[in-house]
């Protein structure tokens, strides 16, 4: 399996990132590694998963409200 990374920036409280590892684990994806970086209101995560459909899980995770960007970071 390949392992994914997706860089998520946005703006909210800390609840924010865990929401997004939360919908993450709704999906069924395997989460390996996970960075949080919180400045201000803005945060930014990256995380390190394996997904079976990347790119399914961009589109859902920019549907969340207060998440600015979504990368799949390669």
């Amino acid at each position: 399996m390949t392992v994914d990374r997706f860089l998520i920036r946005g703006v909210g409280s800390l609840d924010m990132p865990l929401r997004v590892l939360d919908l993450m684990s709704l999906q069924g994806v395997t989460v390996y590694r996970t960075v949080i970086d919180k400045e201000g209101d803005d945060y930014c995560v990256l995380v390190e998963a394996c997904a079976q459909r990347p790119q399914l899980m961009i589109e859902k995770t920019r549907g969340m409200i207060l998440v600015s960007s979504v990368e799949h970071a390669l």
